[in-house]
C-alpha cells in the first residue's frame, strides 16, 4: 500500500499570525501621525523597514497587502484614520501602494542575495547588508509615490512647478527622519530576525 506524501502548506499558522501582526503594526504606525503637508509624517516607514528585516520580504508583502485590503474596504487604517478607495486613488495613495512595492522589492533583492546573506557572520556586515536592501526599497517606494502624486495632482491642478513642489512636499521633509528611522530599524530588525526565522 503506497503512502501518500503530505504536501507542505504554503503558509504555516505562525506565518499567518506574523502577517496579521504586520498589518496591525502598519495601522499603529499610521495612527502615530503628524500632518505636516500633503503627505503626513508617520511611523509607518520605521515599521516597514523593521518588519522587512525581522520578518522577511515575503511575509511583509503579504501583511501589507492585508493592510491595504482592510483600508480599501473602508476600515480607517490609513493615516488620519482614513480608509476607502478614495484614499488609495488620491495623491498620496502612491505612497500607500509604495509600501507594498518596497516590500516586494526587498523580497526579490533578499532572495537574489541569499548566498551573500548566508556568509555574513559579523553584525557590522549584516548592518551594511540590510542598509543596502532597505535603501533600495526606500528609493523605489519614493519614486513610485512621487510619480503617483504628480500624475494625480496634475490631473486636477495646475502642473506649473509640480516636480519641485512634489519634492518639497513629499520627499525633502522626510529624508533625515527616514534615515534616522532606518538606523533604528536596522538595529531592531537585525536583533529580532533570528527569533522569527529558522535560517539567517
Amino acid at each position: 500500500m503506497s503512502s501518500e506524501k503530505k504536501s507542505k502548506p504554503i503558509m504555516s499558522t505562525f506565518d499567518i499570525i506574523i502577517c496579521a501582526l504586520i498589518a496591525a503594526l502598519m495601522f499603529i504606525g499610521a495612527a502615530i501621525s503628524l500632518p505636516i503637508g500633503p503627505v503626513p509624517f508617520t511611523l509607518q516607514t520605521f515599521m516597514l523597514f523593521t518588519m522587512m528585516i525581522a520578518f522577511g520580504g515575503r511575509r511583509t508583502s503579504i501583511g501589507i497587502g492585508i493592510y491595504l485590503l482592510l483600508g480599501l474596504i473602508g476600515i480607517p487604517v490609513f493615516a488620519g484614520f482614513k480608509g476607502g478607495l478614495d484614499s488609495l486613488l488620491g495623491p498620496t495613495g502612491g505612497f500607500l501602494i509604495g509600501f507594498l512595492v518596497a516590500a516586494l522589492c526587498f523580497m526579490v533583492t533578499e532572495f537574489l542575495s541569499t548566498p551573500i546573506r548566508k556568509k555574513l557572520t559579523k553584525l557590522p556586515h549584516k548592518y551594511i547588508y540590510y542598509t543596502v536592501l532597505v535603501l533600495i526599497s526606500d528609493i523605489i517606494m519614493y519614486v513610485f509615490g512621487l510619480a503617483w502624486f504628480i500624475k494625480v495632482y496634475t490631473a486636477s491642478n495646475d502642473s506649473t512647478g509640480i516636480f519641485m513642489n512634489a519634492l518639497k512636499w513629499c520627499l525633502i521633509p522626510f529624508i533625515i527622519p527616514d534615515l534616522v528611522k532606518m538606523v533604528f530599524a536596522i538595529i531592531v530588525g537585525t536583533t529580532l530576525r533570528p527569533l522569527f526565522n529558522k535560517k539567517k
